[in-house]
């Protein structure tokens, strides 16, 4: 996906053809700023694909690889890591960077258990050449079945973001890789979960909002979820404020703030009735609406 900030073209390359999900995401740039990531071996996984999707059991030890290639006539630094992926403000997997909080749930992170090789931390990589890189997986003993989810990513040194872009009119890039990386111990959860822990007002980007607190307990990404939400004074029937969306996510183990925004004014106070339903039609599943 690209975006525009300010006079800052930003492009994050994210090798999703994800799972049981119909899309995949990426990025097209006429600029890749002469450096490109490609997924190397990776042992057993549940299906062939560009993206990390491992099979593995308690307490199995693997390393994965990938290929650092520059194009370019110079030197380039890149520095990589492995990120937990969570479920963000919009209700949408984020894969490039670390939550500042994950949800109680999650009992292992995939940060905590796959490690980047300490002297990979920040590759060098030559002129028009190439470098593999290595990260290892370790897991617990006593990990439960399901699946964690994260990212490998990848930041080239050097290069213009929005803090430091100047005020000419030329466009710079920024080119990030996140290749996808999903665990699956064992075999997926049977079936999904979601729980409403408590609802809330807040503020979202300046915006005043009711909010429904939802969780995904289980180690199982969702997909394909449509929510339907409304506020009511407490004991009347008439839709004060509501919001939909469609086609959101949830991570595996997170948390996420449904909003009902405000249109106009201040809270007033009183007693309301938060409505919610929300559906996923996720294909590993049959139907389930909570």
């Amino acid at each position: 996906m690209l975006r525009k900030l300010k006079k800052v073209l930003t492009a994050f390359v994210i090798g999703l053809a994800l799972f049981s999900m119909s899309e995949q995401v990426r990025a097209e740039t006429a600029d890749s700023q002469g450096y490109s990531i490609a997924k190397l071996e990776a042992g057993k996984e549940v299906e062939a694909s560009s993206i990390f999707n491992l099979l593995m059991t308690p307490g199995e030890k693997r390393t994965i690889k990938v290929v650092v290639r520059n194009d370019s006539d110079k030197a380039i630094t890149v520095d990589d890591d492995i990120f937990t992926t969570y479920t963000n403000a919009n209700g949408e997997l984020e894969y490039t960077s670390q939550a500042e909080n994950y949800d109680e749930s999650m009992k292992v992170k995939i940060s905590d258990i796959a490690k980047v090789r300490a002297s990979d931390l920040k590759v060098s990589v030559p002129a028009k050449s190439e470098k593999i890189v290595l990260a290892d997986i370790t897991l617990p003993e006593d990990i439960d079945d399901g699946a964690l989810l994260g990212s490998w990513y990848f930041d080239k040194a050097g290069q213009i973001d929005e803090n430091t872009a100047g005020k000419g009119t030329s466009i710079q890039n920024k080119i990030n890789y996140a290749i996808a990386l999903k665990i699956t111990v064992n075999k997926e959860d049977a079936k999904p979960e979601m729980t409403l822990t408590s609802a809330s007002i807040w503020l979202l980007n300046y915006r005043k909002a009711f909010y429904a607190h939802l969780q995904n307990p289980l180690p199982a990404m969702i997909t394909n979820i449509d929510y339907e939400g409304y506020v009511t004074k407490q004991g009347e029937t008439k839709a004060l404020y509501q919001n939909d969306l469609v086609k959101r996510k949830m991570a595996p183990n997170s948390a996420y703030k449904f909003p009902i925004f405000l249109n106009e004014g201040e809270f007033k106070a009183g007693n309301y009735t938060y409505h919610l339903k929300a559906t996923t039609t996720d294909p590993k599943w049959e139907k389930k609406t909570w």
